[in-house]
């Protein structure tokens, strides 16, 4: 059984609270010898777009829920970085990603995105998709919201847990909760979310952290994977606006409540 939520809504969100982007198609491990070479073919393809290529680093790719609990996987390979240093594409031996801090939209990340793909496409020997993922990290800011219980209006009870009681709500003070959910045709989303409050600040956020995807080998043909990341991009629509409340919504997108 899959999620029953209505078609979200796709308007651009002038007070968007996302934080972080990322997309990342794991194929088979290619030969890692020539990665190196491989990734500077790939980026002389893209330079105008990343002119900066550097080993190292970490991309945070993946939301991994265990029976032990809940962590951020963390992989490396060499990176593509643009010039204003707010887009970042990795090419390793089994995998491609595209991660930004300065989302625009939707139509903006997809053509960067095929942009990688399609260098990578002409410079590599793939054969096989083994997970697609899709990554939106939402950290939602409130100026008022000086304890944890003060986002209890703006989160529904579903996410909100003990916020939302009068029993529990004011004793609060961290919240953290995880869900993995079922979508259309074998889509999976797990939501990291609770409440963060940053260093030395006096009001508390709440995170939205949703990490879709979909898993098991297939061919690798970029028409599919286009096709599977719009099915990705509106899992983690439906999920995040029903996960906060109408008023907030119209906060988020500059309407009056």
């Amino acid at each position: 059984m899959s999620l029953l939520l209505p078609s979200p809504s796709q308007r651009r969100l002038r007070g968007s609270p996302l934080e972080l982007v990322v997309c990342q198609v794991r194929h088979e491990e290619l030969d890692a010898t020539g990665l190196k070479e491989r990734a500077r073919r790939i980026r002389s393809r893209l330079k105008d777009a990343y002119p900066t290529l550097r080993p190292g680093g970490a991309v945070q790719v993946r939301v991994a829920a265990t029976p032990q609990g809940v962590g951020v996987e963390e992989q490396h390979g060499w990176h593509l970085v643009s010039g204003d240093g707010f887009w970042t594409a990795v090419v390793a031996g089994d995998f491609f990603a595209l991660e930004t801090s300065q989302y625009l939209d939707w139509d903006d990340y997809l053509s960067r995105f095929f942009a990688l793909a399609h260098a990578v496409v002409s410079e590599s020997d793939i054969a096989i998709e083994l997970r697609l993922g899709l990554r939106y990290v939402d950290r939602l800011r409130e100026p008022e919201a000086t304890e944890p219980i003060d986002w209890a209006r703006h989160i529904r009870p579903a996410f909100a847990g003990p916020l939302a009681t009068e029993e529990l709500g004011r004793a609060v003070r961290g919240l953290q909760g995880l869900m993995q959910l079922a979508g259309d045709d074998g889509m999976v989303v797990n939501l990291r979310y609770g409440c963060v409050q940053p260093e030395a600040a006096a009001t508390w956020d709440f995170l939205l952290d949703h990490d879709c995807f979909r898993e098991g080998g297939r061919d690798f043909d970029l028409r599919e994977i286009e096709s599977g990341m719009q099915g990705l991009h509106t899992l983690a629509l439906q999920v995040f606006q029903y996960a906060v409340m109408p008023d907030y919504f119209k906060f988020l997108a500059g309407e009056t409540a």
